[in-house]
């Protein structure tokens, strides 16, 4: 048995596992989508077989991938971002529900198709810093002080280019990694939002977010210092680990109270960035410039 879930409803079902064999129409089509992938499905036209054969092989829907509902990571249903098995190729994506097909092609977009009134997209499974916190911990082993460097550079240069906000949620899942590269994702929600999942990661703000009309861009020097803080802790500067109190969260960013301890062994030039960041005072604080300045210098080549 499998808890099966349905992104376009939210609803799960057990669904027992076959116990015979694939029938010989479905091993085919198989075969076919997993040769030329699932991005290249417009290739089935060219194959000699007969034109409605072809649109069945071609044509994907959502009882092609497996989101095991026992498995679902927490966060997904905050991002509404569902890991998936595709059953044809047996590749691990992403599936993402739209109310509308998506306006470009990101290179991260396997394929995507209407389905329910909704479009459902098809995308490689991109990890976040995130991501790496939890693998590093459950190992025991320490992030690589460059990923930490250029993450960081990457981030930085996102929020000048966008000209984003000071109110926005920072957190180490807004740092994405795909083929080797880094990508920003920044959650644009006001602040009243929740700030902290307590069973997957926290999101920074600065205290003058919480106590100032006006916080200016070193708002954001706070919360990537939480974020290299976590990323040498491998645990969030701040969260609930109750889960039962929310407010200990702002109490402790109030107070500058952080609850995990920063490793002794955690690389010095890091360490200094985060107490250069971690000033509760915004006046005190390293600005946004000066911050980009000292991150560029670790990250020239």
């Amino acid at each position: 048995m499998v808890l099966r879930f349905n992104p376009l409803d939210g609803t799960a079902h057990q669904e027992t596992t076959p116990h015979t064999a694939p029938a010989l129409k479905y091993l085919c089509r198989q075969a076919i989508v997993s040769r030329i992938g699932m991005q290249n499905l417009e290739k089935v036209n060219t194959l000699p077989l007969p034109q409605r054969l072809n649109a069945e092989i071609a044509t994907i829907t959502l009882n092609d991938f497996l989101i095991e509902g026992d498995n679902l990571p927490p966060r997904s249903h905050h991002t509404k971002l569902y890991p998936a098995t595709c059953l044809l190729t047996g590749e691990m994506v992403n599936i993402r529900i739209a109310q509308s097909a998506p306006e470009r092609q990101d290179d991260n977009i396997i394929t995507s198709f209407e389905e329910g009134n909704k479009w459902v997209i098809v995308e490689t499974q991109i990890k976040s810093l995130a991501d790496l916190i939890s693998k590093c911990r459950a190992k025991g082993t320490k992030i690589h002080v460059i990923i930490i460097w250029r993450a960081i550079a990457k981030l930085i240069s996102h929020l000048k280019e966008n000209n984003t906000a000071p109110t926005a949620h920072l957190s180490t899942d807004s740092i994405k990694f795909t083929k080797g590269t880094q990508k920003i994702h920044i959650c644009l929600d006001s602040v009243n939002e929740m700030l902290v999942d307590p069973i997957s990661n926290a999101t920074y703000e600065a205290p003058e977010v919480f106590s100032s009309p006006n916080p200016d861009a070193r708002a954001f020097v706070w919360s990537i210092g939480c974020i290299v803080y976590e990323a040498l802790a491998l645990a969030p500067a701040y969260y609930d680990p109750t889960g039962r109190n929310p407010f200990s969260v702002f109490q402790n960013i109030l107070n500058g109270v952080f609850v995990a301890p920063m490793p002794a062994s955690a690389d010095e030039a890091l360490r200094n960035l985060v107490s250069k960041c971690l000033v509760f005072g915004r006046h005190d604080r390293m600005t946004f410039e000066a911050l980009e300045i000292l991150v560029n210098a670790h990250t020239v080549a």
